[in-house]
């Protein structure tokens, strides 16, 4: 019974354990296929970039194509830099068993020694003098069993040693994979960096040439009414497919009470408002139907209100967007993202994470920001709570 009880506990102990082991073994797994997963996307980025320029291409599209390739390259690193760390603590751990081994080994050691230096003293006929000067055959088979008892615990003690020797050399071989791994993954790690360096310094000479080129200038500004249109365009397909649909619209939304008292999409400075803006670097002339408000690169990006989510995905020009419905007509866009974490169909609520902020096609770090009635863009400034 008592076999039994310890048993179960012992099963107690272990499976806490199993469990969390099991549970690091899947987060390993999902690491890694997010890692191959990025490392794919970038090879068909980096293919794609090749035949865009052997071929005339919009400037959008080149610029998407090197954005794309940027901030895959930079989510590269970034896991990469995670592995390296993980790898790290995984060493630290080996060789943390590897000491605690050397130390077990040490102390088993010292007592075998101990015991041979025994075995030395009193020669190799101390055990049959001890039989042999017993008072009766009681006291001699008492120390006949006492003497098996030790030749039993010496042989247990060396047992106990070679398993520690097995270990170590296990252990030793896990760190020295574990080196070689961690090494790999540096080197990875360096050579993207030096990639997205090289990324960097071709938009950057690709948007310089723009700045000096009076045609691309235009060619860009055209492109990117294009664009503008083809915003108003899909959320006015989205409100005709919702009147098609039958779907009840409701006339009143909750939105429209919230007018200057919005929360935030994200911390940060507006550095271009609403209007007609000249663009400081590259002296193109569009229309901002929105804000653009600095961030840092995968600052995190919240919805301005409850709502829907009505796209979700790359659009020329905007990069990487969510578009949110929030009834009544009204709609917001938040454009520049690096990182989309919701779904087309979702329901999103106020205050609700729904990306990361990224760069935007012209090289800043921002996000892009816009509200929307009927299609029509609206100064999001006189929506937005006022700041202190």
């Amino acid at each position: 019974m008592l076999t039994v009880m310890k048993r179960l506990s012992l099963l107690l102990f272990l499976v806490p354990h199993l469990s969390f082991s099991q549970d690091y073994d899947k987060q390993i797994k999902a690491k890694e296929e997010k890692l191959n997963e990025i490392r794919a996307k970038i090879e068909e980025c980096r293919k794609k970039s090749e035949k865009l320029s052997n071929k005339e291409s919009g400037i959008l599209s080149k610029l998407e194509s090197m954005d794309e390739e940027l901030n895959l390259t930079k989510k590269l690193v970034k896991e990469l830099k995670g592995k390296e760390n993980r790898i790290e603590k995984e060493i630290e751990k080996v060789e943390d068993n590897l000491s605690m081994l050397q130390e077990k080994l040490q102390k088993r050691r010292d007592i075998f020694e101990k015991r041979l230096r025994d075995i030395y003293k009193y020669g190799k006929f101390y055990s049959f003098e001890t039989i042999l000067l017993s008072d009766s055959f009681s006291q001699a088979y008492k120390r006949i069993k006492y003497l098996i008892l030790i030749a039993s615990q010496d042989r247990k003690l060396l047992d106990e040693m070679l398993s520690i020797k097995k270990t170590q050399t296990i252990e030793k071989e896990k760190s020295e994979k574990k080196l070689s791994e961690l090494s790999e993954v540096t080197e990875e790690k360096n050579r993207e960096k030096k990639n997205l360096e090289k990324d960097r310094n071709e938009k950057g000479k690709f948007l310089s040439e723009i700045r000096k080129k009076k045609e691309k200038q235009r060619k860009l500004e055209t492109e990117l009414r294009e664009t503008e249109q083809k915003i108003q365009s899909l959320i006015i397909a989205l409100e005709r497919a919702k009147e098609e649909a039958m779907e009840e619209e409701i006339k009143f939304s909750p939105f429209e009470v919230l007018k200057g008292r919005l929360a935030w999409p994200i911390e940060g400075e507006v550095v271009s408002k609403y209007g007609k803006i000249k663009h400081p670097k590259y002296n193109t002339s569009t229309m901002n139907n929105g804000i653009d408000i600095s961030a840092n690169y995968g600052q995190p990006v919240c919805s301005v209100g409850d709502g829907k989510v009505v796209y979700a995905g790359k659009f020329l020009g905007y990069g990487l967007v969510v578009l949110v419905d929030h009834r009544g007509g009204y709609y917001t866009l938040y454009a520049n993202l690096s990182e989309i974490l919701v779904q087309v169909g979702e329901n999103i609520a106020e205050r609700e994470e729904i990306g990361y902020a990224g760069e935007s096609a012209l090289g800043d770090d921002n996000l892009h920001f816009e509200i929307r009635k009927k299609g029509k863009p609206v100064d999001p400034l006189e929506w937005l709570a006022k700041l202190e």
